[in-house]
């Protein structure tokens, strides 16, 4: 069965070159670990394809990252649209995320998490997945502009 009848067309209409770099998880992961900040589909793709020397298609990088979020190994960063590799634990991670510069930072928040989701089960909702964002201004940009405002959270507006 293994004739060359049955020879898949697929590899002879794009054969692999050699020295030709595919995208991989890995690749997308390593440039998702090189970004500073959160970045989305289309400026991953074309720092991808600068990296590989050809173009990528956008649709390839969805579906890797979606792969990873899957598996845990990237997030989305709602409030700014872009992903970022996910670290080690990721469960109960609030995700501060500066309004100005974009930048992300991390701090561990468990008990929070856990008071959210006991809400949720004790309001009938099963969730599917909690995203834990706190929107503001890092420490780097609030000592370059002091903040005109007292600093109270703002709900989100709907």
């Amino acid at each position: 069965m293994g004739g060359p009848m049955f020879q898949s067309s697929m590899s002879q209409r794009h054969p692999v070159r050699p020295g030709f770099a595919r995208l991989t998880r890995e690749r997308v992961l390593d440039e998702l670990a090189r970004c500073d900040r959160p970045i989305g589909a289309h400026a991953l793709t074309q720092r991808l394809s600068d990296s590989l020397g050809r173009r990528v298609a956008v649709n390839s990088v969805y579906r890797i990252i979606a792969a990873l979020e899957r598996e845990g190994a990237a997030r989305r960063v709602e409030s700014v649209k872009g992903w970022v590799r996910a670290g080690e634990g990721e469960s109960g991670i609030l995700r501060l995320v500066c309004s100005r510069c974009a930048a992300v930072d991390t701090v561990a928040a468990p008990s929070i998490a856990r008071d959210l989701t006991q809400l949720a089960r004790r309001a009938a909702y099963r969730p599917s997945h909690l995203v834990l964002e706190l929107i503001g201004t890092c420490a780097r940009c609030a000592a370059a502009d002091p903040p005109a405002r007292d600093g109270a959270i703002t709900p989100a507006r709907a």
